[in-house]
């Protein structure tokens, strides 16, 4: 599901305005959907203004099926320049977990072969409530990508 951003320049600065954003989404859908997790691809242009969003796994309560084939997908027919996988824990808990690890690690694998820079890999948390600031895990920020 492609969201649509026509109209805005969004420019990502940190991984603060991704989990912003991704928050933002969240608390448009419904409660059943919110507390899903869901995986997302931030295609980037050179300026890392965000040229789309695309969700591209709504799992169960606690997982999501991603695979590198339909993450880079859209990228590849867009010719982005790089990527920000983002995924929530509807627990709110901001901690990595090996999958996730293990996720991240496959997902650049593939960029490296293709071309297209994994900019980030971040983990949202804390979106089951509507607060201003969502938690978030950076990978880039903590060393893991």
């Amino acid at each position: 599901m492609l969201i649509n951003l026509e109209g805005r320049r969004n420019i990502i600065s940190n991984p603060a305005d991704v989990a912003n954003i991704v928050h933002n989404i969240l608390w448009g859908e419904e409660v059943f959907d919110r507390e899903k997790e869901h995986f997302w691809t931030f295609g980037l242009r050179r300026d890392n203004s965000i040229k789309y969003i695309d969700l591209i796994s709504l799992g169960t309560i606690d997982s999501a099926v991603v695979h590198p084939r339909e993450s880079f997908r859209r990228a590849i027919h867009e010719g982005i320049v790089s990527l920000v996988f983002v995924h929530n824990h509807p627990s709110g808990a901001l901690n990595c977990s090996e999958q996730d690890k293990g996720m991240c690690s496959r997902l650049v694998k593939a960029g490296i072969i293709i071309a297209i820079e994994v900019h980030d890999f971040i983990i949202v948390g804390n979106t089951a409530t509507r607060e201003d600031t969502p938690g978030f895990q950076s990978f880039k920020e903590i060393g893991n990508l």
